[in-house]
């Protein structure tokens, strides 16, 4: 059985722990406004807790969005892509839940605005939801990051010493994550 988390902490002095490229990749900071900049920081923050949450190891990503040519995009939807679909899954289940789904939006920054949630996403989310999978929507990198502890049980954001978010239970269902 793989348990979703430990009670250790990183500690950087430990033999056999946390060495000094696990630590940086934890407090690196999102490499511009952008929704990709904010999941690609949260995921690689996730990826350095493998070891102290192994669960983590099943974290993926969705290719359901961004920019592509014409043909980049109809090869995915030939796949099987769907609009809407957020974008990382952890089929782990835990608790009452048979997974999560977390859908990222980029936070408000100097001149740029929060991302906002699509129809075909809140349908998705809502859909997500009513089948019982624990579904958030998180406003930046480390948004992701609690979203995903909170599921998990997991003190990550202790870890990554997050200021706690604003938490938000929309009426679909969904935890919205914001900066606070």
């Amino acid at each position: 059985m793989i348990h979703a988390a430990t009670s250790r902490a990183p500690n950087p002095g430990a033999r056999g722990t946390a060495s000094a490229a696990v630590l940086a990749a934890l407090m690196e900071a999102p490499k511009g406004p952008t929704e990709h900049a904010h999941q690609a920081a949260a995921v690689r923050r996730l990826r350095a807790l493998e070891a102290l949450v192994p669960a983590l190891a099943h974290l993926a990503a969705i290719p359901n969005g961004g920019k592509r040519t014409i043909a980049a995009a109809g090869q995915i939807r030939g796949e099987g892509g769907r609009g809407g679909l957020p974008d990382l899954v952890l089929p782990f289940p835990v608790r009452a839940f048979h997974g999560a789904w977390v859908e990222v939006k980029r936070p408000a920054s100097p001149g740029y605005g929060p991302g906002r949630l699509e129809p075909e996403q809140r349908e998705w989310l809502g859909q997500l939801t009513n089948n019982g999978y624990f579904t958030a929507v998180a406003w930046g990198c480390d948004a992701v990051c609690w979203a995903v502890g909170d599921y998990l049980g997991a003190p990550i954001a202790r870890w990554l010493q997050l200021v706690p978010p604003k938490l938000v239970h929309s009426p679909g269902g969904w935890l919205e994550v914001r900066p606070a």
